[in-house]
């Protein structure tokens, strides 16, 4: 509706300006929508923890979504945003003392306006209270450690983002995961 209401408004004022219409049927029709449905925000519900069980389960137990396993897991695991998880580095985790430094974010947007090609790129985070150090829970360090294990074998990230590689999470072409790709996984086990 946003969208449609950037296209019309502009459209419906030139009519107006030009003495084609008297006067512009969208005026304040957005606004109204929005008030009706309490603002254009959607309200979002955090998984209970039966859910958070039930999803883990379904993805541990899944051939073809396991390899999402530990992402997941790390997400639920220390309540990281999306860029911050998946621009976390091994450089970022203490295995020693079961610290993770959260310092950075990965973001993915378009490289100019004119194109659809999006790119990565390193950004701190919003506020200074977004750096931050976060404590391994037990199984979060125990999926690292496995996941480190099994990228010893397989070859680590090598993918350079702003300077930056040592990804721990990658996806099959080697590269960082970009959001969508998330949001789509997320959709596709759900």
């Amino acid at each position: 509706l946003e969208s449609i209401n950037t296209v019309l408004h502009p459209t419906f004022q030139l009519a107006v300006r030009d003495d084609i219409i008297s006067k512009n049927p969208t005026d304040g029709a957005y606004a109204e929508i929005k008030k009706r449905h309490g603002g254009s925000r959607k309200i979002r519900h955090a998984l209970t923890v039966e859910q958070q069980r039930s999803f883990m389960q379904y993805v541990a137990e899944n051939p073809i979504f396991y390899s999402w396993y530990p992402f997941f897991m790390l997400l639920l695991g220390t309540g990281c945003r999306i860029g911050e998880t998946i621009g976390l580095r091994w450089d970022d985790v203490d295995m020693d003392k079961r610290m993770i430094s959260i310092n950075h974010s990965l973001t993915y947007y378009p490289r100019r306006e004119e194109t659809y090609v999006c790119e990565f790129r390193v950004s701190k985070p919003k506020t200074d209270a977004g750096i931050r150090t976060i404590p391994m829970m037990k199984q979060v360090y125990q999926i690292l450690k496995q996941e480190y294990e099994k990228q010893v074998e397989d070859g680590f990230c090598i993918s350079k983002v702003d300077g930056i590689t040592n990804f721990i999470f990658s996806n099959r072409f080697g590269n960082p995961h970009n959001p969508a790709a998330v949001n789509r996984a997320i959709k596709r086990i759900v």
